[in-house]
């Protein structure tokens, strides 16, 4: 049996570095994280999972970031099926019994696709017989914040921790990123990851409780000319859950 990671963006797997030394999982990235400025991360992400004994799955950094928010705006959804058929196919492959991805905070949609991605994922795997533990952790919140049962709570001794800072310090393209979140939540509460029981529905609304943060971002990117179009949860992410949540019920 497998572990794997499902992440949206490469830089992600940060947060799970004692994880990842610990459980050597196989990864699977959806984007190349090159944002707007055009320069991928993918290979910063490659040699962090070499260091810490982990690999690439076969979907890593497929789609440029500009490619992921332009089919969601345009109602494409053959990437995202593409992605899952791949992801779950591999998964099975592997014999995976656990995936933990991206917690949907309404942040980034593309966070949000990861995560219903691994949700349809687990369930196609339920469908077979296979049970899978579907776990989440948060990409903008407090290490330890979230709903649902806490599974994993890894305090991080004193080598790994001085490994996780080295790798994060290592990792230039997401400079900005982790000084933000040094910043907002202190560095010490990076010492401990913690990965709870993800809410296995398609419902983000629910989880989201009012209109997510990338909404409120995508307006004011639109308002001074930086954007043409606000990407909505409503017109753009929820029928997307809605097809995920079909196929990942199929046989």
């Amino acid at each position: 049996m497998a572990v794997a990671l499902l992440v949206a963006h490469p830089g992600h797997e940060l947060r799970l570095h004692g994880w990842i030394e610990r459980e050597r999982p196989l990864v699977y990235v959806l984007t190349d994280g090159s944002g707007r400025r055009g320069e991928a991360r993918t290979e910063s992400t490659r040699r962090l999972l070499a260091a810490a004994g982990a690999r690439p799955g076969p979907v890593f950094g497929r789609l440029r970031d500009v490619e992921l928010y332009g089919a969601l705006l345009r109602g494409d959804h053959r990437p995202f099926v593409a992605l899952y058929e791949e992801i779950a196919d591999s998964a099975a492959r592997e014999g995976v019994n656990t995936l933990a991805a991206d917690a949907p905070e309404g942040f980034n949609p593309a966070h949000d696709v990861a995560r219903l991605l691994a949700n349809a994922v687990v369930a196609r795997s339920a469908r077979r017989g296979l049970a899978v533990a579907n776990l989440a952790f948060p990409l903008e919140a407090a290490p330890g914040a979230g709903a649902g049962d806490v599974v994993v709570r890894l305090e991080l001794d004193d080598e790994a921790w001085a490994r996780k800072r080295a790798a994060a310090r290592a990792y230039v393209e997401m400079a900005d990123e982790v000084g933000r979140a040094f910043a907002g939540h202190g560095e010490e509460a990076f010492r401990v990851e913690t990965l709870r029981r993800a809410d296995p529905g398609f419902d983000l609304a629910a989880l989201h409780g009012e209109v997510p943060l990338y909404e409120k971002h995508g307006e004011r990117r639109v308002a001074d000319g930086q954007y043409r179009e606000v990407l909505r949860f409503r017109d753009h992410v929820r029928p997307l859950a809605a097809r995920l949540a079909g196929l990942g019920t199929e046989g």
